[in-house]
């Protein structure tokens, strides 16, 4: 995909948001100046890096529109990517909440997560620890209670 296209996906998943540049330059560490020149396609070149963060801080906009009367039987699909802190369970989990208010918002019925969302994938012999188990437990349950209002199938 060339960066033509991407800047056009970009406007497109953040219009999808709701989100003004300004919030999208804070979440994805880019200056809202060099986010402006981006957006208006004021500039030669984009680095991929730069591209990534954007994208990155898109998580949950990534998802294809779908006629919203779902007159063809859609289900509009969010897969998700928070941002993860290893083994800091109750982070991970307002992430999470975050990510499934903003897919929720935008229509999604079915919200994905990747694996050890909730503890962070790298935690090696933590993942033997009580703690942290009873941590991810606990916050598995917080999920049920927090997404039971949710019209939506949340995989966490």
């Amino acid at each position: 995909m060339d960066n033509i296209k991407l800047v056009e996906k970009i406007k497109k998943d953040k219009k999808l948001l709701k989100m003004t540049n300004a919030e999208l330059a804070d979440k994805s560490g880019i200056a809202l100046g060099t986010l402006n020149k981006i957006l208006s396609f004021k500039t030669g070149s984009i680095k991929n890096d730069t591209l990534n963060k954007i994208l990155s801080a898109l998580n949950c906009a990534n998802v294809s529109d779908v006629k919203s009367d779902n007159s063809f039987g859609y289900v509009k699909v969010a897969s998700c990517s928070p941002e993860v802190k290893v083994a800091n369970v109750s982070f991970n989990l307002l992430k999470i909440k975050e990510d499934i208010n903003s897919a929720v918002s935008n229509g999604a019925k079915l919200i994905v997560f990747p694996e050890l969302s909730l503890s962070g994938s790298t935690c090696g012999d933590l993942f033997f620890q009580d703690v942290l188990l009873t941590a991810c437990q606990n916050a598995i349950l917080d999920l049920v209670s927090f997404s039971s209002d949710k019209e939506a199938v949340i995989v966490v």
